[in-house]
């Protein structure tokens, strides 16, 4: 009877705690190949409701309250993509008076490599003099610098030989030029239906893509006016923590 008594409040706050099932990297960002994630967004699927709290080594970023199934937490990135480091964080989960703490481990490998300038003829530019008189006497006069213009070129199809814009449509051959009306119906209701079909495709709810590991690419412009292309490559790990009790 003893023994049931003691193991009973912990086998009640076992069934209790709020399981983790997975904790992921969500690969969303919508800037990329021009400028570095500002968010990193982790996927947290529970098993059950729970208070959260997230938090690096020195301060609180952020807590509330999370739902069972799959909850998004954002963090920001501002500061992650400046080199390459690990950055640890944990998250506290909290129901009753169970706690879990899981340990985060965001780890990012920057690869950088110099964009090539642009020739020195491409960036040659042209200087013309504009001066305005009254008859033989000189009123104002600038100096102006204009880029190279680039010319415009498109490269168009040749029009098909039966294409004969002024003359009127021939109709000798009644096969080509005449569809019948029940033709006509059934091409409607096949256009109908594929419309109805990709609509319900767009409306289904896609996916979140989790991953433990993903890249980013973006450029970094440096004061002297060079720029970099910058490969991250963005790796997650993570592991619960025993608290102890107070």
């Amino acid at each position: 009877m003893l023994a049931a008594t003691c193991l009973g409040p912990r086998l009640f706050a076992q069934v209790e705690f709020p399981l983790v099932a997975d904790i992921s990297l969500v690969n969303s960002n919508p800037n990329e190949g021009v400028f570095p994630p500002t968010k990193l967004l982790l996927a947290v699927d529970l098993e059950m409701d729970a208070y959260y709290k997230l938090s690096d080594r020195e301060k609180t970023i952020k807590g509330g309250m999370v739902k069972r199934g799959i909850n998004i937490i954002s963090i920001e990135a501002d500061d992650l993509f400046e080199s390459s480091g690990s950055h640890i964080y944990f998250l506290d989960l909290k129901r009753n008076d169970s706690i879990l703490r899981e340990e985060i481990e965001i780890d990012i490998r920057l690869e950088t490599r110099e964009i090539e300038k642009k020739a020195n003829e491409e960036a040659e530019a042209r200087q013309f003099k504009l001066a305005m008189f009254i008859g033989d006497e000189l009123i104002i006069s600038s100096t102006k610098i204009a880029q190279k213009s680039v010319p415009l070129k498109f490269n168009l199809p040749p029009w098909p030989d039966t294409y004969k814009p002024h003359n009127p449509i021939e109709r000798t051959n009644s096969p080509l030029n005449t569809v019948s009306i029940f033709d006509a119906a059934g091409v409607a209701y096949d256009l109908i239906k594929k419309l109805l079909s990709k609509k319900s495709e767009e409306n289904q709810v896609k996916p979140l893509p989790r991953q433990k590991q993903m890249t980013a690419s973006f450029l970094k412009v440096h004061s002297d006016g060079t720029t970099d292309e910058v490969k991250a490559a963005i790796s997650l790990k993570t592991r619960e923590l025993e608290i102890p009790l107070k």
